[in-house]
């Protein structure tokens, strides 16, 4: 059992730590924080996460602090909701990843707290840092307007092709916006990869795309798509001699778009 004077020095150094952006430090301290009980454990580590919030405002530390998190909800048992949900919110803020959001969600299912899930700054936190959580939480209650908005919102955003497939199978056969926005975010997510065999999947995305526009008679919006994408993509040759192996394009020495 250590003494007040040793956990205060404890919580003293972390804040330290933290204030100065001293990693290899902060990893030390929490994981000596992982030797002591059960309780002082746990205060340790929320001391961490506030410093964390206090002191690392472009989120350069928020691996540690999900250490911390982490290691608090493990040992502060059913209460440590109350106190962890709005560190959990900031890290989600500040570049959280699919891991974060499957942590809290989680964490508010064992202990009966899924109304947090709802809270305003977390849905605004998952719209601006992991809209495709958000806009599958939108289509589950029906939202689905919102959903689009929140899509179109956050166009370029990485992560918003894992809610395309969600997004086409609730799209009305007129919403053509939706249609090529969403295949397009999933073939250009394939086409960023860089490789031939991941083109080829970019490829399979655009066939899709072709046949639903021409069953939909809008082959002049296919035409308009498919020259918005060889003149976008022109110095990936690659790419262009797998759309021509499955007829996307002309073969080369016929293609318009080549000198």
């Amino acid at each position: 059992m250590h003494t007040q004077d040793d956990l205060e020095r404890a919580a003293a150094e972390l804040d330290a730590s933290f204030a100065s952006g001293k990693r290899k430090r902060i990893r030390e301290l929490l994981d000596a924080t992982a030797m002591l009980d059960t309780h002082e454990a746990a205060e340790l580590y929320l001391i961490a996460l506030e410093s964390w919030r206090s002191y690392d405002l472009e989120g350069k530390r928020t691996v540690e602090a999900r250490l911390a998190a982490a290691a608090y909800a493990a040992r502060a048992g059913d209460v440590a909701l109350d106190e962890l949900f709005p560190h959990m919110v900031e890290i989600i803020a500040r570049g959280g990843n699919n891991k974060d959001w499957t942590q809290l969600s989680r964490l508010a299912r064992a202990t009966g707290r899924q109304d947090l899930l709802d809270d305003p700054d977390l849905s605004a936190a998952l719209h601006r840092e992991l809209p495709d959580v958000w806009i599958k939480r939108a289509l589950r209650r029906d939202a689905y307007d919102e959903a689009v908005a929140c899509f179109f919102e956050r166009e370029g955003h990485p992560r918003l092709r894992l809610a395309a497939p969600a997004l086409l199978a609730r799209r009305a056969p007129d919403e053509l916006d939706v249609l090529v926005s969403c295949r397009l975010s999933l073939a250009e997510y394939w086409i960023g990869r860089g490789q031939r065999r991941r083109y080829r999947k970019a490829c399979k995305e655009l066939e899709t795309l072709r046949r639903e526009l021409m069953a939909a008679s809008e082959a002049d919006v296919w035409a308009v798509v498919l020259d918005d994408v060889v003149t976008r993509y022109t110095r990936r040759p690659a790419l262009l001699d797998e759309m021509a192996k499955v007829g996307l394009v002309p073969p080369p020495e016929d293609d318009p778009y080549r000198d």
